[in-house]
């Protein structure tokens, strides 16, 4: 089974309250998991980094696959992280 997962990091302000949104999705595009998670007070750069951070911790998960490849996916293509992390900084 394929896995593809999404990550954005945002900041309202710069420092401000950040968040972090990761979905996965499996290899016919239907979401497997999606969640958001505060990250305090931090830069966007930080929030994507932290983001990213979060995503491969999920890799621990990748010794039961055989292949694993990382991709960079352009901001228009990643709406659903990135609504994630406006829906839970909104929570705050």
């Amino acid at each position: 089974m394929k896995l593809i997962i999404f990550t954005d990091g945002g900041a309202r302000g710069n420092p401000g309250p950040a968040a972090a949104g990761i979905v996965i999705k499996n290899d016919k595009g239907a979401v497997v998991e999606a969640f958001g998670k505060y990250l305090g007070e931090t830069t966007n750069n930080q929030a994507e980094y932290r983001a990213l951070l979060l995503a491969l911790s999920i890799w621990n998960l990748s010794v039961k696959f055989k292949k694993i490849s990382y991709h960079h996916i352009r901001r228009e293509k990643n709406t659903e992280a990135d609504k994630l992390v406006n829906e839970t900084l909104d929570r705050q």
